[in-house]
């Protein structure tokens, strides 16, 4: 049996080899989702999107909120996964809402939820 003994310099250089074969396979990847529902009351809005977010699977680790003079109102959950936000209009009574995730299933769990709950066609 050979033992073989590394310099210092010959570990680096496995570690830098590994280093660019993960990084080959690991692709830095987010998912964005923006969508239009029609209400515009952020005390209603609010709750219902925090929900879809937890049922998705989000982390929830902050949120923000502004209200804006004479109207309209600004609504910024930040995620172990990313973040979503929500920008009311209440003089066009809709609203905007937008969703960043490096999380695949949890992004395509909340678009379905989101859809069921403000695009259904019934």
């Amino acid at each position: 049996m050979q033992i073989t003994k590394y310099g210092s310099n010959d570990v680096s250089h496995v570690i830098y080899f590994l280093t660019c074969v993960l990084l080959h396979f690991m692709e830095a990847k987010i998912d964005n989702y923006t969508g239009w529902i029609q209400k515009s009351d952020h005390l209603i809005i609010v709750p219902e999107l925090e929900a879809i977010l937890k049922e998705s699977g989000f982390t929830v680790l902050n949120f923000m909120e502004h209200r804006f003079e004479p109207q309209g109102f600004t609504a910024i959950w930040l995620l172990a996964e990313s973040h979503c936000a929500l920008h009311t209009f209440p003089e066009q009574r809709k609203s905007y809402v937008e969703l960043s995730s490096c999380n695949t299933q949890m992004y395509v769990n909340f678009v379905n939820r989101f859809n069921a709950e403000y695009n259904s066609t019934s």
